[in-house]
């Protein structure tokens, strides 16, 4: 009974060897290593049945917004309560919409280039924190003015449209801030 124990002990040591050397395959052995994750190729292939190559997707076109959509989705983004509001009361200037701007890059990250150039002046989006110009007071240089969007986009309509809106005359603008004074 002792030679059939260590028999099987030694049988069951065997077989498991070779199994642990097959678990860490070197580099060399393996042809092509493939994601451990889910990816969007494999995604796209399993619900449509096409393959996806660059930005291309086989038999059809990218999934960017065009136009009225990005301009519509990204309208609406950016003119929600948490961003610039609905009269672009929160983005009277063009520093003050670059505060408010990353919010909606994840709309943004979706459209065409034309959509973006129509939006800001600009389809390049590695252009869009280029500074215009900069003052100094008291030792600290602050932005003054960002390059985009440009005042005869869309989106710098809407911040010059929301600036003069947003205006106080003298009597409001006393009456609204007298609290703070007193």
């Amino acid at each position: 009974m002792k030679n059939i124990v260590k028999a099987l002990g030694l049988l069951s040591i065997i077989s498991v060897i070779p199994g642990a050397f097959a678990a860490t395959s070197r580099v060399s052995m393996v042809g092509r290593v493939s994601p451990r994750g889910p990816s969007i190729a494999g995604y796209i292939l399993a619900n449509t049945g096409r393959t996806i190559t660059g930005t291309q997707v086989n038999g059809g076109t990218t999934s960017l917004w065009g136009d009225p959509d990005c301009i519509n989705n990204y309208t609406d983004c950016i003119t929600a309560d948490d961003a610039c509001g609905s009269d672009f009361e929160e983005c009277t200037t063009n520093v003050l919409f670059h505060a408010q701007m990353p919010k909606c890059l994840n709309v943004l990250s979706q459209c065409a280039a034309t959509g973006i150039n129509s939006l800001f002046g600009t389809s390049d989006v590695t252009l869009l924190s280029t500074v215009y110009s900069t003052k100094t007071e008291g030792g600290i240089t602050e932005v003054d003015r960002y390059t985009y969007p440009l005042d005869g986009s869309i989106l710098g309509q809407r911040i010059i449209g929301g600036s003069i809106a947003n205006k106080l005359t003298t009597e409001q603008c006393v009456r609204q801030y007298r609290h703070l004074f007193l």
